[in-house]
Formats: C-alpha cells, structure tokens, sequence
C-alpha cells in the first residue's frame, strides 16, 4: 500500500472527524479511501466488479462490516 498525505483545512477536518463518528469508519484513512473507491469506480464502470461484497474484502482487511455494508449498497446505487 502507498501512503499519501494531504493538508485540508480545519473545517474540512472537522467535517471528516463528524463523518468518521457518525458512519463509523475506523479512522479518517478508511473514509477516504472509501471516497477514492467510489470516484475510481464510478469513473471506470467497465471495472465494476461482479461481486461487489467479496471484491471490497479483498481489497483491505481492516474495513469494519458496517463500512462493507455501506460499500456494497453505494455500488449497487451506481451499476
């Protein structure tokens, strides 16, 4: 895995932290990587994967069930 670092203003961050509480992602990493997963998919539908729920596990061992839930449904939102 690569790491990347970014700097977002303060209001930006606070709107993270509320985000990662409230739909109880792990950290602030897990959040954005699942906004980066989105835009990548819905940028590359021909890349969609067939099955959504085991390719998201595949993809990084620390997401929590709720997170998978959420991901399984927004890509069955954008198919």
């Amino acid at each position: 895995m690569v790491t990347m670092n970014i700097s977002i203003t303060k209001d930006l961050a606070e709107f993270v932290d509320k985000e990662v509480k409230n739909k109880k992602y792990a950290n602030r990493s897990e959040f954005l990587r699942h906004l980066i997963r989105k835009h990548y998919f819905m940028s590359q539908p021909k890349k969609m994967p067939s099955k959504n729920l085991e390719y998201y596990e595949t993809l990084d061992h620390t997401l929590s069930k709720d997170w998978l839930d959420d991901a399984n449904e927004d890509l069955f939102l954008i198919q």
